[in-house]
């Protein structure tokens, strides 16, 4: 995805995924995501260049395709000068997250 601000800040995100089927239902999806941009933008705390990597596994179960509840983890890493701002506001530049929800649609 490719994002313009109003103020004409560019910033992009790249996403992959992939279904790995345990069984027909039971479904492991491991996800990495990656935030770049192309310019400081220090009131929201972002910096120039790649600004965080994400990779996360989910498991989800599908009663129907419909209807599929899934969980997993997620981890975070920011990276260069959007790290340096984290660190300089006094928080973690790594998170950990479990996620527990479901993917429904019709």
């Amino acid at each position: 995805s490719l994002y313009v601000s109003e103020d004409g800040d560019v910033s992009a995100r790249l996403s992959a995924t992939y279904d790995a089927l345990i069984t027909q239902r039971l479904i492991l999806q491991p996800r990495l995501d990656a935030n770049l941009a192309l310019q400081d933008v220090p009131r929201f705390g972002i910096g120039s260049g790649f600004n965080d990597i994400e990779f996360g596994l989910r498991l989800r179960y599908e009663f129907s395709r419909e209807f599929a509840p899934y969980m997993g983890v997620t981890w975070r890493r920011v990276l260069g000068e959007t790290a340096d701002l984290v660190r300089a506001g006094g928080d973690s530049i790594n998170e950990t997250r479990f996620v527990v929800g479901a993917r429904m649609w019709w």
